[in-house]
C-alpha cells in the first residue's frame, strides 16, 4: 500500500520532513482489493492498493500460492494484471501451485529468499531515508 500511495496526503503520516515513497517491494501473499462489508465506499477505496496502480509504481518482486486461502490468489493476479497495463516499469510475479498456501514465501525460501536479495540488491541503490528539501 505504501508503495503505490505515497502522494496521498489523507494516507501520509506526522514526520513529513521525511519521504515515505519506496523504492522498490518483495510481497508475498498481499491483499490489494478493498475489503467487502462494513464501512464506505469512500474509506475502502481509500484503503485499496488497486486505486493506486500507475505507471509510477514502484518495482515489485510479488509471490503468491494459487492454494492461499486466507489471501486468494485473484489479489496478486489482477494486481499484476492492472500494475502491467497502467505500464509500471518492472513487476515480477512468481506464482506458485505448489500447494504452499499463505505462507508462500516462507515455504519456498530457498528459492524466495535468494530471489528477494537479488532483487534489492538491484533496486535499492541509495539509503532509503532521504529528508526532504525544506524551501527557505
Amino acid at each position: 500500500m505504501l508503495a503505490i500511495s505515497h502522494t496521498v496526503s489523507e494516507l501520509e503520516g506526522p514526520w513529513l520532513e521525511f519521504s515515505s515513497a519506496v523504492q522498490a517491494v518483495a510481497a508475498s501473499a498481499t491483499p490489494t482489493l478493498p475489503k467487502f462489508g462494513r464501512g464506505s465506499d469512500r474509506v475502502k477505496k481509500l484503503v485499496a492498493p488497486m486505486t493506486y496502480v500507475s505507471a509510477d509504481s514502484p518495482p515489485m518482486l510479488l509471490f503468491h500460492d494459487e492454494s492461499d486461502r486466507t489471501v486468494p490468489d485473484i489479489h496478486s493476479d489482477d494486481f499484476v494484471k492492472a500494475l502491467k497495463n497502467a505500464g509500471a516499469r518492472d513487476i515480477t510475479y512468481k506464482r506458485y501451485t505448489n500447494n504452499s498456501g499463505h505462507g508462500v514465501f516462507s515455504r519456498n525460501a530457498k528459492e524466495t529468499a535468494p530471489m528477494v536479495e537479488v532483487f534489492l540488491l538491484e533496486h535499492l541503490e541509495r539509503p532509503c531515508l532521504a529528508p526532504r528539501k525544506r524551501n527557505g
